[in-house]
């Protein structure tokens, strides 16, 4: 049997929104053995500008080779990006060989890509399955250098069972009890990016939202939730997130029988609770799988992913010229004191600065209900009035009519200044931070209807409406805002 220990990750509440490019896609040409290129084939394959690598062996398990197809651009003058691509098949069927066409696209425009064969259910139940994946990313690193591939831009994609494997890479890099036995322990099976087509996210509640559910789960899991509800948890992508979890791309079907939308819904929402990049893309009336424009649409999104987070540095460097960077709020050094601007209406400290002095009196107009949409549902915020040198409020993410998560906020007056600390609880009321600990947002600056916390802005509109504004970090230091307007309801 096989342990494995989950400890409930520690979130912080932001989201992220990124810009849609569009990506035409290009066909590519025929398939080739590794080690048997001819000098003709080659000829003949570099006007298409690739090669194709068949059945090569990233990792033995048993009697078991584990083999992968490989797409790779002729040029070698420069490192390149990899993805890896996951074959769906509710687990239990489908081939790497699928997956053929995709890799030969991806390896047009500059990426070495791969398409893999893993274990299917019933006999080999999870975890089986991502300890294959994770062998895979981990041959990728062992021979980045024999197929010129960057090792720190690895990137993951699949649809449907391929899509929860891809996003199971994409929450549990280095998790000693997912990694497996199996070839290249030595290397990590982190990924930089995933883009999950209509994967599930929480097996728990698949079943009567899918029309196969009750049949598929219980092959890989080795029973129903009646007898097997660790497993389904353990299986579960949705219980890895953690802040470390690469930049996602959701995109799902809003009629999809087999993976209901509330999935990615699901995945969306904790992503950007615990403040990494991730984008959700409904494609409407979609079902399990995309033809013409829908699909056009849906592999547009994600070159263009794949572009923003795995290109080489040129592209990279022109993308980060398009995002805020901080920068002085006044450009007269004496006025740092007011604050340095990381996105346009969010705030940090400038050097040697201090929260001001303020009172609870000052945010007393925070007072009220408020609504709005946002992270993929339904947003509600309530402020109590000050008492005692504070203010307490509460907000809740609703999603389809079912509670996501919840906040509790307290709002006080701390060393002669203001401080915002919130707590965070799921659906069943169970903190996500430890007992002892807070989110933070210290003051920054104060207007008149203007609340600058560290990263953190509200704004009373004429209306008597809120926006909140938020700043969540990249990777590369840049910051990116999320506005949120709400409608006062009381």
């Amino acid at each position: 049997m096989i342990r494995i220990q989950f400890n409930p990750p520690s979130l912080v509440r932001t989201a992220a929104y990124l810009w849609i490019f569009s990506i035409l896609l290009q066909f590519q040409g025929p398939a080739q053995a590794l080690g048997q290129e001819s000098d003709e084939t080659q000829a003949a394959q570099s006007v298409n500008k690739i090669v194709f690598h068949s059945g090569v062996t990233y990792a033995n398990v048993g009697q078991i080779d584990l083999q992968l197809n490989l797409a790779e651009p002729l040029d070698r003058h420069r490192l390149r990006p990899a993805i890896l691509c996951i074959h769906g098949g509710g687990f239990r069927a489908g081939n790497r060989e699928s997956y053929d066409s995709l890799i030969r696209k991806l390896a047009q425009q500059g990426y070495v890509a791969l398409t893999v064969t893993y274990r299917l259910s019933p006999q080999h139940p999870f975890p089986a399955a991502v300890h294959d994946v994770k062998a895979a990313v981990r041959w990728l690193r062992a021979n980045a250098e024999q197929f010129h591939i960057d090792p720190d831009r690895i990137g993951v994609t699949g649809q449907s069972a391929g899509g929860h494997l891809a996003q199971f890479l994409a929450v549990s890099a280095d998790v000693d009890s997912l990694e497996g036995e199996q070839g290249n322990l030595d290397q990590s099976s982190a990924v930089r990016c995933c883009v999950n087509f209509y994967g599930t996210s929480d097996l728990t509640k698949s079943y009567g939202k899918s029309v196969d559910a009750a049949e598929v789960l219980p092959l890989w899991l080795g029973g129903d939730l009646s007898t097997h509800r660790a497993q389904h948890i353990l299986a579960s992508p949705l219980n890895w997130v953690t802040p470390s979890a690469a930049p996602t791309l959701l995109i799902h079907g809003t009629e999809d029988p087999y993976v209901n939308i509330e999935q990615a819904v699901f995945m969306h929402a904790r992503l950007q609770a615990v403040n990494v990049d991730v984008e959700f893309l409904k494609i409407d009336g979609a079902g399990h799988g995309f033809k013409g424009q829908q699909k056009l649409q849906a592999d547009q999104a994600m070159l263009r992913f794949f572009t923003t987070h795995l290109k080489d540095t040129a592209v990279q460097q022109a993308a980060d010229a398009k995002v805020p960077k901080p920068e002085e709020l006044d450009s007269d050094p004496s006025k740092s004191a007011n604050g340095i601007l990381l996105t346009e209406q969010t705030l940090t400290f400038g050097e040697g600065q201090s929260s001001p002095a303020e009172t609870i009196e000052s945010a007393s107009w925070l007072t009220g209900n408020y609504s709005g949409d946002g992270f993929g549902g339904t947003i509600e915020e309530c402020w109590g009035p000050h008492s005692s040198g504070s203010m307490l409020g509460t907000f809740r993410l609703v999603n389809d009519g079912a509670l996501n998560f919840s906040e509790f906020f307290i709002l006080e007056e701390h060393e002669g200044s203001l401080r915002l600390r919130l707590k965070h609880f799921d659906k069943e009321f169970d903190g996500w931070e430890d007992k002892d600990k807070f989110v933070e947002f210290p003051l920054v600056r104060i207007e008149k209807g203007k609340l600058f916390f560290k990263g953190l802005t509200y704004v009373k509109e004429n209306d008597g409406n809120v926006t909140v504004y938020l700043a969540m970090r990249r990777k590369d230091g840049t910051f990116n805002q999320v506005t949120l307007p709400l409608k006062r309801t009381n």
